[in-house]
């Protein structure tokens, strides 16, 4: 069974891989790919990818990219086997959808409400 200690450490070391902004962790689609197979690992199920580029000259805002929004059924968190499904549907999801203005991307995971999985927080 997952605990929030184990997912805190796992969220805490692609921290720094990423931008954290308005709670969320923002990583290049590549090391999102990495990010859902360890989260399948220890038993996280993905609910929702997002898409995120970035904005101006120099590239200083992020904006969503709303060309990538992907919901994982609400019938697969039933499963068994619901964490590796979801991570399998979040990768394909992000390899055939994500365009080339997205430049990052965020998890909405299905966890308890009331944990605190990011050390900047």
């Amino acid at each position: 069974m997952i605990t929030e200690q184990a997912l805190i450490d796992l969220m805490t070391k692609y921290q720094s891989l990423g931008i954290f902004k308005a709670g969320e962790l923002l990583l290049p689609p590549a090391i999102a790919l990495k990010l859902a197979d360890e989260l399948a690992d220890l038993g996280v199920v993905i609910g929702i990818v997002d898409g995120w580029y970035y904005v101006g000259l120099e590239k200083e805002g992020i904006a969503p990219d709303l060309d990538v929004d992907f919901s994982i059924p609400d019938k697969l968190i039933l499963e068994e086997n619901a964490p590796k499904l979801a991570a399998e549907m979040a990768k394909e999801y992000i390899l055939t959808n994500v365009t080339k203005k997205t430049d990052l991307i965020s998890f909405f995971l299905n966890i308890p409400s009331d944990w605190s999985i990011y050390a900047l927080e």
